[in-house]
């Protein structure tokens, strides 16, 4: 009977890790997946029908009117990107293992890298030349910033107050630079719009990134809760001018509010990790519990910053007891889900207006529906089931289901410019 009873809790424990490895695998496969094709759809889509202007169009937009790209194209692009995501996993991880890189690896990776780079030139653009192949390396830095978005994340599930302190830094003084600008003359109002379109998100990421690597440093501790200090000091400046309770200028009272807020918030940094220390003396289990966060860390190691990330939302959101890192993991995926294809967008567009002069035309006849027959310059198009997608002499969409057409390339030379509407 024992025998019995053992061979079935062997068997259900068996069973019951099988079952949690294939939900894991389904919630990997499906979070990976998706977004992943968002990022290469938002690509292509800003690439060839994004237009001139950088983010006139919304994610609704672009995912509403899904544009049948070719399975080939959709399949080598992906490709594209994620070896350019395994060599900068590679590189990272030879760099966090080894504290450096040997000269044969590093010279490795640069050739691989620059191989790489030359087949997407060839694969997008019509000319290979150095333009084109430098245009491309935004494709790199744009993968970059998913790796440092993905790090953003895992340490954001550890540290979520640096991330905090990450984000406030930003604003202040992404917002500070842009009034003292603005105020100056150097930026007219456009111009401030445009450039938090385009560099916000990305300045963000980097910013949290570079938080969460250099929190543990002291002298990091001046600049990274500089934000914290200033964003009170403005309220209460605010509150205090309210109820006309400032007796010297508003800078003068900013300043020294900052000054005694900062003082007083770098003590109690100090100060709450050595009650941590404290209260671990008194544990019984100190040594054990060290024990098993440094295997964990060992196994995080091992892993890859992706895999890490999927594996802390699928624990966290299994956990029924806390629903508190559920909030934050709906956050994350929700800004991933957002942020990432939009910056993939803009990078089709940037990447596309660059090579804008190498690019060709050609001139679309067409009958339409009512046996009209009409012309159409297009620098782009997909026929599906009788329907043209079109990118106009603007690169923006035009859906056309004809009759009958005709196309034919254009020469460079007869090229037209695009002409806005007013």
């Amino acid at each position: 009977m024992s025998f019995i009873n053992s061979f079935f809790e062997k068997n259900f424990e068996h069973a019951q890790s099988l079952f949690f490895d294939v939900r894991f695998l389904f919630f990997g496969f499906t979070l990976i997946s998706s977004l992943g094709f968002l990022i290469i759809y938002s690509f292509l889509y800003g690439y060839y029908f994004g237009g001139d202007e950088i983010f006139q169009i919304s994610n609704f937009s672009i995912i509403s009117n899904l544009i049948p790209f070719n399975l080939k194209t959709l399949t080598i692009t992906s490709i594209f990107f994620v070896c350019i995501y395994y060599i900068f996993s590679v590189f990272i991880s030879l760099i966090i293992k080894n504290k450096g890189m040997k000269l044969h690896t590093s010279i490795l990776l640069v050739f691989t890298a620059l191989l790489l780079n030359v087949a997407i030139t060839m694969f997008f653009a019509n000319e290979l030349t150095f333009t084109s192949m430098l245009s491309f390396c935004l494709i790199w830095v744009f993968v970059g910033l998913i790796i440092c978005y993905i790090y953003v994340a895992i340490k954001t599930l550890e540290h979520p107050f640096v991330t905090i302190s990450g984000f406030l830094f930003h604003i202040v003084v992404f917002a500070s630079l842009l009034y003292v600008l603005g105020s100056m003359g150097i930026l007219e109002e456009l111009e401030i719009l445009k450039i938090i379109s385009v560099l916000s998100v990305p300045s963000l990421i980097i910013i949290t990134t570079m938080f969460h690597y250099y929190h543990r440093k002291r002298w990091f501790d001046l600049i990274s809760y500089l934000s914290i200090s200033l964003t009170i000091s403005v309220v209460i400046v605010f509150i205090l001018e309210k109820y006309n309770l400032i007796f010297i200028s508003n800078i003068i009272t900013l300043i020294i509010l900052v000054l005694i807020l900062h003082f007083i918030i770098l003590k109690i940094m100090k100060w709450l990790p050595k009650m941590s220390e404290i209260k671990k003396k008194f544990s019984i289990n100190v040594k054990f519990e060290l024990g098993i966060k440094e295997e964990k860390e060992r196994q995080k190691e091992s892993k890859g910053f992706l895999y890490n990330l999927i594996a802390q939302c699928y624990s966290m959101l299994l956990n029924k007891a806390n629903n508190t890192p559920k909030l934050a993991i709906s956050l994350i995926l929700l800004l991933a889900f957002v942020l990432l294809p939009r910056l993939s967008l803009s990078c089709g567009q940037l990447i596309r207006g660059i090579n804008e002069a190498y690019e060709s035309s050609v001139e679309i006849t067409y009958v339409n529906q009512s046996g009209k027959e009409k012309g159409l310059i297009g620098n782009y198009y997909i026929e599906n089931n009788s329907t043209l997608y079109v990118a106009n002499k603007c690169w923006e969409l035009e859906v056309i289901k004809p009759v009958n057409y005709h196309i034919k390339p254009m020469d460079k030379g007869n090229k037209q410019n695009c002409d806005k509407k007013d």
